[in-house]
């Protein structure tokens, strides 16, 4: 598990290079303003093109509700590998049936049981799980997740800990309280948040992480779960 300066540090490096991403892709916005979503895809597979566009910025571009059918039809046919996640990373963001279906269909593909989840696989775990998918949430909460504290990039992962508190998934008891000595964005607030809902009135007095935690430890024993 990574100290809380390590973490402190990677998240300004990580808050850093998502302004820097912003920056850069308000830059680029008027240059895709015009584009079918099919030259937007074609960026993603020549080099030269996506080397000039951010991906976020891509995935934005084309992510709209009357282009679900399009982008699900297109990762069908995608014939190059930086592709599907660009499409993937679209669809995300898009909340509609056909979309729940696409999802369902390609989070558990591909899947190693003792790797952690990052990018791409995120995505459509994340999209789930949202939705209180408990096999989503069994995935994202696995011990392969915690070992360097966050799978993605903590400006993503802090809405999986959250998520884990939204959905009452007290599975994630143990997970959540390692991630109380994660200090990068809101993920070590959003642990303690969900374990306040969990087990309200048992460790609120702690202020410190370390003393949360071993609380934490002693209340999850009492009701049966294994701590790491």
């Amino acid at each position: 598990m990574r100290s809380i300066r390590a973490v402190k540090v990677a998240a300004v490096v990580v808050v850093g290079v998502f302004l820097s991403r912003a920056s850069f892709a308000n830059g680029q916005e008027n240059i895709l303003h015009g584009k079918s979503v099919q030259q937007i895809l074609d960026c993603a597979k020549d080099k030269t093109c996506a080397s000039q566009h951010d991906e976020w910025e891509l995935a934005k571009a084309v992510s709209r509700p009357e282009n679900i059918d399009l982008l699900i039809g297109s990762y069908k046919r995608a014939d190059n590998v930086d592709q599907e996640p660009l499409i993937v990373m679209a669809l995300f963001s898009l909340h509609d049936p056909r979309v729940d279906t696409f999802m369902r269909g390609i989070a558990f593909k591909g899947l190693k049981p003792h790797e952690p989840d990052n990018d791409p696989q995120w995505y459509p775990l994340q999209y789930l799980a949202r939705g209180c998918d408990q096999r989503a949430l069994a995935r994202l909460s696995r011990p392969e997740n915690i070992k360097e504290a966050y799978p993605i990039g903590c400006m993503w992962w802090q809405n999986t800990i959250k998520t884990f508190g939204d959905c009452n998934y007290r599975l994630a008891t143990p997970y959540l309280i390692e991630a109380l000595s994660t200090a990068c964005i809101n993920i070590d607030n959003n642990a303690a948040k969900a374990l306040k809902k969990f087990y309200p009135g048992t460790c609120e007095s702690k202020q410190w992480p370390e003393a949360m935690q071993q609380c934490y430890r002693e209340v999850a024993q009492k009701h049966g779960y294994k701590t790491f």
